[in-house]
């Protein structure tokens, strides 16, 4: 009986399928001529690596290159409160100053404060964005117990809820020196002030970098939670809509994300094309999570296919380009200045030193520079390295250097000893530095230094050497070791 119901069974597939084979298949769906959204089944699969919290962008902390001009009141932290700074491409400037510091025996507590005062303003800006309104005084009062760290912060949150819990945060983080007798209380006055600029330069087109984009760190612990919250809410199959076959290897976004867990501004890059930049910027805006303590900043890393270098778009990218065969003028009545540009340095493997040394120069007096070398003239350029003018967070400890004359070096002041090797042995060499850096408070930006007797591609080697030993913040400078 069972054998007979499997043969029915079995000619009624049969007969089905032949009635089916019989009528002409339905025609596959084609995509209109002038469509700008592409079909998200044709390609490898975009992954999403994953999301942390945007890396600051490596510094230019001295007049360097022939950069020739000075930072007024430059504190260590970008530039200093007294003299304000553009929010943004808005024009405006905002800032925050510190009223006379009641250290009530703690001394030192002031200095403190003062070494770390963009990251309140920082606080002041993010929260400006939200509400342009905001302005009067606020106080702090900060109990310091056994640890150097604070037991407690208290804000006057008469002006603004949001704007008191971004400072709590960031204070908490803050080292004061240990009191003999605690407990310590410290009071802080604060003023808070804005006032538009005579320029608006809002819409200003700046190109993809992979880091922050605002000058000073969120705190650890909230950027963290951005990190991990965005990462769950961004749907990969949104964005392969904008990718073709062709767009393969990696690319990163880096996402601002405001108190209410929108991520309000997007910047993507490492396909190297312009157009599915903009398509997949435009897609990762208005990602919702749930409401976070402060705006931040998230980087998230995305592979398509196998991982690859990043390649950077020449075209529709918001970059002004630099390069042996770009002009840089201000023809067609361009009127933004060169420090609120993002400039794309575009060298070619075989150009020496001395012939990138000039453009690196008026690469950095822009707001953000891209580094990057003609490696296949039928692909867009290889990313090399980026970074940021004025503004970027130092790093506390002594330089780490990459001196690139023969042999290699690599010399840091908290090292034992400086370390030698051929050439040939940059990626043992970084390697070796970067275990070091795992027992020790190395820095971590690493600065290649401009050698004579090297040219772009070996410059470009270094770099990628030094990134594979898991150095993110690199840039090439005029550091030595011996």
């Amino acid at each position: 009986m069972r054998a007979r119901l499997l043969a029915i069974a079995l000619v009624i597939v049969v007969g089905a399928c032949k009635d089916e084979a019989g009528k002409p298949a339905p025609p596959l769906p084609t995509a209109p001529k002038d469509a700008q959204v592409n079909d998200a089944t044709i390609g490898p699969i975009l992954d999403l690596a994953g999301c942390v919290p945007a890396p600051m962008p490596p510094g230019e902390p001295y007049p360097q290159l022939g950069r020739g001009r000075a930072i007024p009141n430059a504190d260590g932290m970008g530039m200093g409160g007294l003299t304000g700074r553009t929010i943004g491409g808005s024009g405006a400037w905002a800032r925050v100053t510190l009223g006379t510091t009641k250290e009530n025996g703690l001394k030192g507590a002031a200095a403190v404060l003062r070494q770390h005062e963009n990251r309140l303003r920082f606080c002041y800006e993010q929260n400006l964005v939200r509400n342009p309104s905001l302005a009067g005084k606020s106080q702090l009062q900060i109990i310091i117990q056994d640890s150097t760290h604070p037991h407690e912060v208290i804000v006057d949150n008469s002006i603004d809820d949001e704007l008191a819990l971004c400072m709590k945060h960031i204070v908490m983080e803050l080292e004061f020196p240990k009191p003999a007798k605690p407990p310590v209380t410290i009071v802080q006055p604060l003023t808070f002030e804005w006032k538009a600029g005579v320029n608006d330069h809002a819409n200003i087109p700046f190109g993809w970098t992979p880091y922050a984009r605002t000058q000073t760190p969120v705190p650890s612990e909230p950027a963290i939670v951005a990190a991990l919250a965005v990462q769950k809410a961004i749907s990969t199959a949104k964005l392969a809509a904008c990718l073709g076959p062709q767009h393969t290897g990696s690319m990163r976004a880096v996402l601002r994300v405001g108190t209410d867990g929108n991520v309000f501004d997007a910047k993507t890059g490492g396909f190297g094309d312009g157009h599915a930049d903009a398509c997949l910027a435009s897609a990762l805006i208005g990602t919702k999570t749930d409401p976070l303590p402060l705006m931040a900043e998230v980087a998230c890393d995305f592979t398509r296919g196998d991982p690859a270098a990043w390649r950077v778009a020449r075209q529709d990218a918001g970059y002004r380009e630099l390069g042996p065969h770009a002009r840089d003028d201000d023809e067609g009545g361009n009127i933004i200045k060169p420090e609120e540009q993002t400039y794309l340095l575009i060298i070619d493997p075989a150009m020496t030193v001395a012939d990138i040394k000039p453009l690196l120069a008026a690469a950095v007096r822009g707001a953000a520079y891209v580094v990057a070398i003609e490696d296949d003239p039928k692909r867009p350029p290889l990313f090399l390295l980026a970074g940021r003018g004025v503004g970027v967070v130092p790093d506390p400890a002594a330089p780490l250097t990459l001196d690139a004359r023969e042999p290699l070096t690599i010399c840091h002041g908290l090292l034992d000893a400086s370390v030698s090797m051929a050439f040939t042995e940059a990626p043992s060499l970084l390697a070796n530095a970067a275990r070091r850096c795992t027992k020790k408070p190395c820095p971590t930006q690493l600065t290649i230094s401009l050698a004579p007797e090297r040219n772009a591609d070996q410059l470009a080697t270094l770099v990628a050497a030094a990134r594979r030993a898991g150095f993110e913040r690199v840039r090439f400078g005029e550091g030595v070791c011996r």
